[in-house]
């Protein structure tokens, strides 16, 4: 109908001009794009145009051509090139150029140049000369950003070469991937390879050359390693375009045998192993722990380094990873028995160790019975097992932990009486723990001569018996005065500074070595200070060749004191002292005078008064100083008279 009604026209306005006339017309009448805006509008006289397809999803377009039918013979259409080449078409159809978007998943920003041409080709002379007319349409899409920011491979192999599957084939949409790795190979080859449009790649948040091999150490049993290949250009984001796939690496370590150590730090509570029910019902190897704050600290100790050790929490909820060595606050239950997993990570085969953590109470809450007093209060660096009960409150069977006898007059030095008066050893007990000044009319009375002969040899034996305890004291706490490769296997000593307040000694470099207790000092090895000179004070007898330093030494640490050199022991000058060991106070007691440690030594001759006063007012000043001492004899004290404990 419209090529008749186009012969219609012709035959009333005049025919078409005919190709290599002049006229012949070479324009469109229209141009319509299937998707996109066309900027400007379509003008048939323009020759420039921008068709922005801003859905990054259309995969192909369609391109309608419109001619102007009255300017042409139905004989004689023009010719339609697309880049040069030559679009074929029928009169009869509707004139569709397609555009295909889905090549790749870059950005498209391509020229298509429609050319309308005489079909007679160029003509004239001396110049021949083409009747034409060129639009020039630029196509532009923004990228498929998901495919340009997949991988198109992930390749893994061992340092030999040797390549190690995955759980499952790779797929850019799958985004998992877990890798075993052999207990021999602590490093790994790992070889990400990005699409050719991705403008930069990312291993655990570091920028690394695109598709370039990483080595991946396996510090831990399992080891996650995170890769994100990126695209970035302001021209189509304001932000850069990331996928993460992430790569989980477990080592396959075969162990024939696992020796694990869990502890609580000792001023919080103890672990204690024992046989368990596990989850098969069967008698297995785990840890009770008893802790006397919420918050306990705990410690895991095992040798082998190609494995971790986890505390998984029953269900799942809680895991806290537990380095050997390394102190790990973990919080428990206030209301109800917390139960966790020991779990071994890294090993060819499980190791599970069933942990049960008891809020205990404290020996505090239990009645004692008649004739009984608590025991000793335990301060701050004493280890939480002498004084937590068993379970969550306290029951008769923890009496014989909690409470104990009161303490016999001659528990205390001979030096706590008042001048002239001696200590009773006739069994009679004290009203307190430890015997107090309100004990001193009971306990102390006017010296007979069989205590005068035997003064010496009691000293002895009591010096001796006092640093026996000190030291069984010391091994319970994990290290003791003398440096000793005590603290997984490196070299610490007992240094009670490390209570220091505001801020320990040196800063408290050292302090809470390997996690067994505060006042467990490293010393001797890498950035810690040397270990300090230490003494025997085994030899009582002989105590009156010791120097003064040594005196001193063995009094602070085993409270050992010389009782054949009265400079080592006691300078009375009228008034009242006490020993620097007393277990109620520091200080003397006498109205009005001065008191005066009785472990300042007197090495450089006869001390004036004067010098004694000068000294005792340092001693006063030192309170914190004094403090220590009265925390360290209470902890002698509490291992003198504590039975074996429980568990």
């Amino acid at each position: 109908a419209l090529l008749l009604a186009a012969l219609a026209v012709a035959s009333v306005s005049g025919r078409p001009a005919e190709p290599g006339e002049g006229g012949y017309w070479v324009k469109l009448r229209g141009l319509q794009p299937s998707e996109g805006i066309l900027e400007p509008a379509f003008d048939e006289d323009g020759t420039e145009f921008t068709l922005n397809v801003n859905n990054n999803k259309v995969r192909s377009l369609q391109l309608t051509f419109g001619l102007n039918m009255q300017k042409y013979d139905a004989l004689h259409l023009p010719k339609i090139f697309v880049n040069d080449k030559e679009f074929k078409y029928s009169p009869l159809d509707i004139l569709e150029y397609r555009i295909p978007l889905d090549e790749t998943p870059a950005p498209i920003d391509q020229i298509y140049r429609i050319k309308i041409a005489d079909p007679a080709g160029a003509v004239g002379w001396p110049f021949p000369r083409e009747n034409a007319h060129e639009y020039a349409v630029r196509v532009k899409q923004p990228p498929v950003f998901e495919k340009l920011i997949e991988p198109v491979g992930i390749r893994v192999a061992d340092l030999d070469g040797t390549p190690l599957e995955a759980d499952k084939a790779f797929d850019p949409e799958t985004r998992v991937y877990h890798y075993q790795v052999s207990g021999e190979n602590a490093t790994v080859k790992v070889e990400a390879l990005c699409t050719p449009w991705a403008t930069g790649m990312k291993v655990d948040d570091v920028d690394v050359p695109i598709n370039e091999t990483q080595m991946v150490t396996l510090t831990h049993a399992v080891k996650h390693v995170n890769i994100q290949c990126q695209y970035s250009d302001p021209k189509y984001t304001s932000v850069v375009q990331q996928k993460t796939y992430a790569l989980k690496f477990k080592r396959s370590v075969q162990l024939e045998d696992f020796d694990v150590a869990l502890k609580i730090s000792a001023e919080q509570g103890y672990c204690a192993m024992r046989q368990m029910e596990g989850d098969d019902h069967d008698r297995v190897t785990g840890f009770v722990c008893r802790s006397a704050v919420s918050r306990p600290t705990f410690v895991a100790i095992y040798g082998n380094k190609q494995v971790d050790v986890v505390l998984v929490s029953h269900g799942g909820q809680d895991k806290h990873r537990l380095p050997s060595g390394v102190a790990v606050p973990v919080r428990i239950s206030d209301d109800k028995r917390s139960k966790y997993t020991l779990k071994v990570l890294g090993s060819a085969e499980p190791w599970n160790f069933p942990v049960e953590v008891i809020k205990a109470a404290s020996c505090s809450t239990l009645e004692c019975s008649d004739g009984k007093l608590h025991r000793t209060g335990i301060l701050e660096v004493e280890a939480a097992q002498a004084y937590l009960c068993l379970e969550e409150a306290c029951t008769a069977k923890d009496k014989d932990r909690c409470c104990e006898e009161a303490p016999t007059c001659d528990s205390m030095d001979d030096a706590w009486c008042p001048h002239g008066l001696e200590l009773r050893r006739d069994g009679e007990r004290c009203t307190h723990d430890p015997c107090s000044d309100e004990d001193k009319s009971t306990c102390c009375t006017k010296p007979n001569e069989h205590h005068l002969r035997h003064h010496h040899h009691h000293h002895a034996s009591h010096s001796k018996n006092a640093m026996a305890k000190k030291k069984a004291y010391y091994k319970k706490l994990g290290c003791a005065p003398e440096p000793a490769d005590a603290c997984s296997g490196q070299k610490c000593y007992f240094d009670d500074s490390c209570l220091d307040e505001p801020v320990p000694r040196n800063g408290g470099l050292g302090c809470w070595a390997a996690g067994i207790s505060a006042v467990c000092r490293f010393c001797g090895f890498g950035v810690y200070e040397p270990c300090p000179k230490t003494y025997d004070c085994a030899k009582v007898e002989s105590c009156d060749e010791w120097s003064p330093a040594q005196s001193m030494w063995c009094i602070q640490n085993y409270g050992v004191h010389c009782a054949k050199n009265p400079e080592h022991v006691e300078f009375r000058h009228g008034h009242n002292f006490t020993g620097i060991m007393r277990k109620d106070q520091i200080i003397g007691t006498s109205a009005g005078a001065p008191s005066f440690p009785s472990g300042v030594i007197l090495s450089l001759g006869l001390l004036s008064v004067a010098a004694a006063a000068a000294a005792v007012v340092t001693w006063r000043v030192g309170s914190r100083m004094r403090s220590r001492a009265s925390i360290q004899q209470q902890m002698l004290v509490q291992e003198e008279k504590q039975a074996d404990m429980v568990e």
